[in-house]
């Protein structure tokens, strides 16, 4: 039995740009397997104020697959402020999360300091001291203002709907989220591109702003996904949510190559 490998644009495309930042990373792995061990034994810390926050609880919770786990609530003082410290290893989402359910994503690694600041109803937060969870914040932000914006539209359709001039004004509020949704994509592939050697881009990837609407399409972005994979399934194969990405990637190839022998 021989095998034969078809080679088209979208392959090659992958292949080179995994090339370009294989020598990238490469040191990064090796440095990652050298410090491994140490990693194991090292806590990372929590530090933050939050205003309004008096007394409150934040609930720890590790981020699964499929689920949150509770690993531990930390307790506000009477000033909003709260002091936490936790052994991990790298890598590992975790949740900061308030009591009305809304939470902050962390990809802390060893040893580092986080700082935490804003509200406690996380309407306004910033993060220091973890560069992934920083990009994370930053993502998070970036879809919120998104969806805040297409909540306006949204009104203004509702509230010209019997306008002599609603057609012209339909036009105009599907070119504005139009270019909404065309920065939005711009932001999230740039994300993927600059974070690339990171597990956060899996947020990226997967970003939505609806129920069932994606930011990009596993399908019609196949070559996206295919090189966020190659690399972080290179760094990371142990990573549930790497692991997980790996095999809905390998899905969606094998779902288009039977549609393909079928049509």
């Amino acid at each position: 039995m021989s095998y034969t490998i078809k080679i088209n644009n979208n392959m090659l495309k992958i292949f080179y740009s995994v090339l370009i930042i294989f020598i990238a990373f490469w040191s990064c792995n090796n440095q990652r397997q050298a410090s491994s061990e140490n990693r194991k034994s090292d806590f990372f810390s929590l530090k933050g104020t939050l205003t309004a926050g008096q007394n409150k609880t934040l609930l720890f919770q590790k981020i699964k697959v499929s689920s949150f786990h509770t690993v531990d609530t930390i307790l506000l003082d009477d000033n909003g402020s709260f002091t936490f410290n936790y052994e991990s290893n790298f890598p590992s989402f975790y949740a900061l999360k308030n009591e009305q359910g809304d939470y902050i994503i962390l990809l802390p690694d060893s040893s580092q300091k986080i700082f935490i600041s804003g509200d406690y109803d996380l309407n306004d937060y910033s993060v220091e001291g973890s560069p992934d969870s920083e990009a994370l914040a930053r993502l998070h932000f970036k879809t919120r203002q998104f969806l805040e914006n297409i909540a306006e539209i949204a009104a203004i359709t509702r509230d010209s709907i019997d306008s002599p001039d609603y057609p012209e004004i339909k036009l105009q509020l599907i070119n504005q989220y139009d270019t909404l949704y065309s920065n939005l994509r711009q932001f999230s592939t740039d994300f993927i591109d600059k974070h690339a050697l990171s597990p956060v881009i899996i947020f990226a990837l997967y970003n939505k702003t609806g129920p069932n609407t994606y930011v990009l399409d596993p399908v019609k972005d196949l070559d996206i996904f295919m090189r966020a994979d190659s690399i972080l399934y290179y760094l990371y194969p142990e990573f549930s949510h790497v692991k997980s990405m790996h095999d809905n990637i390998n899905l969606v190839k094998t779902r288009l190559s039977v549609k393909a022998g079928t049509d």
